[in-house]
């Protein structure tokens, strides 16, 4: 046993040692090399830009480096891949853009009060370099003989039409802006969007004149996704977003999407159910008729906008109250809901610490969806799970929160299992639970059939509808959504199944369980193995 009297000389040691490791982390040469934030805390859109726009220097450092650990073993293997070359080719579409990142941030006033604006305002040179960098993602694509095949002349001209935006008008921003110097603010939008608005124009042209004539001249309008260029690059896909190797796997991705279908006639089943306490009399019917149905309910429905925006509130302080003060959830900043309007983008989404509600199409919304969008999206989901993992810096957290793709799993995973954490909930409030677990696990099948089974989207599509009250529109775009984003539409599903299984599912809400909970979210977002004992022997967990 060591003497006390040296005891503060191991603690300088062992405090000397972590910064000389530290100096040498993965984070820490990123972080030099390729000019990314060295505030944690502040890792913002500009640094996806810069990951994107210096890929190849990326991967260069990343096949300098030797790891330290299995965080930084896992980085540099999956980013150094063939496949994910071929997958950053492939990251420049209508879903997955380096100019909608940007967009979500120029055209929300809120967003422009917030660090990514700093950001992307202290690296606009970086905007401009966005020409170039498509470019020569494009020319690759259109010469190489299978990464072409990936899209088809309607994805292309989808592309194009949602390269559209407006900026924020300057009577909209000063009303909403909370800052004591709005006025020189917006005189710093006025020169980032200008410069913005001229590179989109230049993409926009560069699509028009040559990707889409190639596209029309060669008649490309056939299948699309993974399956017509490799089925590595879908398995390289999986790995990114799920956590899991499905090629080298107990699991086969055949057993996934048969857990799926068994996984969606017991939801069919919950929620018929339900469906028997508040309306028997359409319990019985076609899965999608019951579901119009439900979603038609007049006393489902909100009297005015007013009314709709007061409701996610209750429901946010209902929460607050039961996770935070009355168990003890960690809660640094409290989470709030900033109400907008905005027929471009979802319904709800969480983002820098707050949760934003689109008021645009409140008439069609139903009140039995507030509860599961507010527990996914705010206490005990996205807020709570982010904004703590957003205090973690170190190397290990940081990498993660660089390559983001890679806790996808466990972030949407966690969303996805808040919603089952709803104390004193009605029938209705299980019913539009349900109804979203639904949608989260008819994504697993739709994604294997587009990019594993070759299955067109016309047929995806198809199947969907059979489920959903959702409008043939609406739908067409989720799965044009999972074409164009191979593998991350099933990491929702897989990762709160993987969660399930590491507590007690007989009473979510116990205190063991909420204790866990705790201690699961403090950990910080890791990757969806990390959670596992053999990671290439998850059958077992799906049996």
């Amino acid at each position: 046993m060591k003497s006390r009297k040296y005891a503060i000389y191991d603690n300088i040691y062992d405090h000397i040692t972590t910064n000389i490791m530290a100096m040498h982390s993965l984070s820490s040469k990123l972080i030099t090399e390729l000019m990314l934030s060295a505030d944690p805390t502040k890792i913002s859109v500009a640094d996806s830009l810069k990951l994107t726009i210096f890929h190849d220097r990326l991967v260069e450092l990343l096949q300098e480096h030797e790891p330290v650990g299995p965080v930084e073993e896992k980085v540099c293997a999956i980013y150094t891949s063939p496949e994910n070359d071929k997958l950053h080719y492939l990251s420049q579409n209508h879903m997955n853009n380096m100019l909608f990142d940007i967009s979500f941030i120029l055209t929300n006033p809120f967003n422009i009060d917030s660090h990514h604006f700093d950001e992307l305002f202290d690296n606009f040179y970086m905007i401009a370099l966005i020409p170039y960098a498509m470019a020569n993602i494009w020319n690759t694509v259109i010469i190489h003989p299978q990464l072409h095949k990936f899209y088809n002349k309607a994805l292309i001209e989808t592309f194009i039409t949602t390269l559209s935006y407006e900026p924020v008008s300057r009577e909209y921003y000063l009303s909403t802006s909370k800052r004591d110097d709005k006025v020189a603010r917006y005189a710093q939008y006025e020169i980032l969007w200008d410069i913005f608005a001229g590179v989109t124009d230049s993409v926009v042209e560069y699509l028009t004149d040559v990707v889409l004539p190639f596209y029309n001249d060669n008649n490309i309008d056939g299948p699309t996704g993974c399956k017509v260029v490799s089925d590595d690059l879908y398995y390289h896909c999986l790995r990114l977003h799920v956590g899991f190797d499905f090629k080298h796997n107990t699991m086969t991705l055949d057993d996934m999407r048969a857990w799926a279908v068994t996984e969606l006639d017991k939801l069919v089943e919950q929620t018929r159910e339900y469906v028997r306490m508040v309306r028997p009399d359409i319990a019985d019917l076609p899965v999608n008729e019951m579901m119009r149905e439900l979603a038609n309910d007049t006393t489902q429905k909100f009297a005015s906008c007013d009314e709709f925006v007061a409701d996610h509130n209750r429901v946010l302080q209902k929460y607050r109250t039961y996770f935070v003060d009355d168990h003890g959830f960690p809660n640094y900043e409290d989470a709030h809901i900033i109400v907008f309007s905005d027929v471009n983008l979802p319904g709800g989404y969480y983002f820098n610490n707050a949760f934003y509600l689109n008021t645009c199409d409140w008439m069609n919304a139903q009140r039995y969806e507030t509860e599961v969008l507010v527990l996914h999206e705010t206490i005990p989901g996205h807020h709570t799970q982010i904004h703590v993992n957003d205090r973690h810096v170190d190397n290990d957290t940081t990498l993660l929160k660089f390559f983001g793709s890679l806790t996808n799993g466990f972030v949407e995973g966690w969303g996805l299992y808040s919603e089952k954490l709803g104390s004193d909930q009605t029938p209705w409030d299980n019913i539009g639970r349900l109804q979203y677990d639904m949608l989260r696990t008819l994504r697993i099948i739709a994604d294997i059939d587009l990019h594993h089974n070759g299955v067109a989207p016309d047929n995806v599509i198809a199947h969907m509808r059979n489920y959903l009250a959702m409008s043939d529109k609406v739908i067409s775009s989720e799965v044009y959504r999972y074409v164009a984003y191979p593998g991350q539409a099933v990491s929702y599903k897989v990762g709160c199944h993987i969660i399930s299984q590491q507590y007690d599912q007989t009473d979510l809400l116990s205190d063991q369980n909420l204790g866990q909970y705790i201690d699961l979210i403090n950990r910080g977002s890791v990757m969806l193995d990390a959670l596992v004992d053999n990671p290439a022997d998850i059958r077992p967990l799906f049996t």
